[in-house]
């Protein structure tokens, strides 16, 4: 589902947010928050439903890493090894998905060898969201993270969300606040990100 496409402008766009505002209006904002992460989820895996179980476990590994992170003494080795084993991990995948058949190409030419890993389809975004979580793990290690009430859900939001990540990113504003500001929309203004 292509964000130009009809089946997106017309039915899952309006349908989310349409659910979205009236969880909100009725104050059921963890419902909201709940709606919200598995239409992302949802959107994520019309694409391919294969990679969705990727993208669950990259968030959950990254978020249970960073709350590891914050809760050890700011910038402590515990906190430092905690935060380069999550950095390794994710580019770990990102290697494994964008270079394992370069390298293996590599090593026959250089070896004269025939390994092959097969057909390696890029996910979706891996670089997007596998950069999003090293920095937020990053945020864990300098301890922002510690002030904000961060959950998973209102995590996977702002990982998901491309337009709204690329804009967080932009302008400096966090994934939590990033939430607070969808729920203070009201249906009849326009949303127009920055």
């Amino acid at each position: 589902m292509l964000f130009n496409s009809y089946v997106f402008i017309f039915g899952f766009l309006p349908l989310t947010l349409i659910i979205f505002f009236a969880l909100t209006k009725f104050g059921l904002i963890k419902a909201a928050k709940v709606w919200l992460t598995a239409s992302s989820f949802a959107f994520y895996g019309y694409w391919n439903v294969a990679y969705l179980p990727l993208l669950i476990i990259s968030i959950l590994w990254n978020f249970q890493m960073g709350k590891f992170i914050a809760e050890a003494k700011p910038e402590s080795k515990r906190a430092n090894v905690l935060l380069w084993v999550g950095i390794a991990v994710n580019l770990g995948i990102i290697s494994y998905y964008k270079y394992a058949n370069f390298f293996l190409d590599t090593v026959n030419s250089v070896v004269s060898t025939n390994l092959n890993a097969g057909q390696i389809i890029l996910p979706l975004a891996i670089s997007f969201y596998t950069f999003t979580q090293i920095a937020y793990l990053v945020d864990a290690y300098r301890g922002e993270t510690r002030e904000t009430n961060y959950d998973i859900k209102s995590g996977s939001i702002g990982i998901k969300s491309f337009e709204v990540g690329v804009r967080s990113q932009s302008s400096g504003v966090r994934r939590e606040k990033i939430y607070e500001d969808l729920v203070m929309v009201k249906i009849k203004n326009v949303f127009i990100p920055n």
